[in-house]
């Protein structure tokens, strides 16, 4: 968050570092991730939850939002056209098909935020996550697809946890390029590795509006096919609310999102 002081220091506003005992408000509260959203909402006027970007270098692009996580949080600024130009050459092409085949799930790390709403179905306990799992391989095998599995390189521990018949990607030693080739069709919950595999030209299936990739999802039985245009839209969209951290740092993200709330604030 120390870049994020910097970057709003430039503009002569003050940032300070909020913590359940103190006695503060604010116009703008920062987090990490969902988390403290009712802290945040009784400290500030507006919540902004910053995580991971989905382009380029996840761990120094960080992707911003109003009030929620991911695709669920109101955009901060509006598009930019070409704002995703710098990822243009990633987009594979999108073959047409007529039905889907070999189907990959992609797995989650075990406290990602964004699995909350099946944690919560089971008093926050991960096994509630295992079911959904072993429920989904089944029905993707009921529909006649090959299904394989690819646990998350930070946390596999759901790998075993799958219907026992589901083939296992990181069992077999398959890289993420490999699996991609296999599939034609990438299914999670919300994984960011949906965001990797329609950009490599893979239709893809969330299961929650909090995917990056729900405006753009596919179902088992039917595609839903997008143009090159329309993918080139849909990556200005998600890069216009990405930010590196010398974006934050310098101020240039603060810039792009002061407007959207500096006339309530009088700021």
């Amino acid at each position: 968050m120390s870049l994020w002081e910097e970057g709003i220091r430039a503009f002569g506003d003050k940032p300070v570092t909020l913590s359940s005992d103190k006695d503060q408000y604010g116009d703008v509260c920062i987090t990490w991730g969902p988390r403290m959203p009712e802290l945040a909402h009784l400290h500030a006027v507006h919540h902004l939850v910053m995580e991971c970007g989905f382009l380029g270098d996840r761990l120094n692009n960080f992707f911003v939002g109003f009030s929620a996580l991911n695709g669920m949080g109101k955009p901060v600024a509006p598009v930019i056209q070409g704002a995703g130009q710098e990822w243009y050459g990633d987009l594979k092409p999108l073959p047409k098909r007529i039905e889907h085949k070999n189907v990959v799930i992609l797995g989650q790390v075990a406290k990602d935020a964004s699995l909350i709403p099946i944690h919560a179905s089971d008093d926050g306990r991960p096994r509630a996550y295992c079911e959904y799992l072993r429920r989904l391989a089944s029905f993707l095998e009921r529909r006649g697809c090959a299904v394989g599995f690819r646990g998350h390189p930070q946390d596999a521990v759901w790998t075993n946890m799958v219907a026992p018949d589901v083939f296992k990607f990181d069992d077999a030693g398959w890289d993420k390029e490999k699996v991609f080739e296999w599939a034609d069709l990438a299914v999670a919950f919300s994984s960011n590795s949906l965001v990797e595999a329609f950009m490599a030209g893979i239709d893809v299936m969330p299961a929650h509006p909090g995917s990056m990739c729900w405006d753009v999802r596919s179902t088992v039985d039917q595609q839903a096919y997008f143009d090159d245009e329309q993918r080139r839209a849909w990556l200005d969209q998600v890069a216009s609310s990405q930010f590196s951290s010398e974006d934050i740092r310098s101020g240039k993200a603060w810039a792009r999102i002061r407007p959207a709330f500096a006339r309530s604030c009088n700021l």
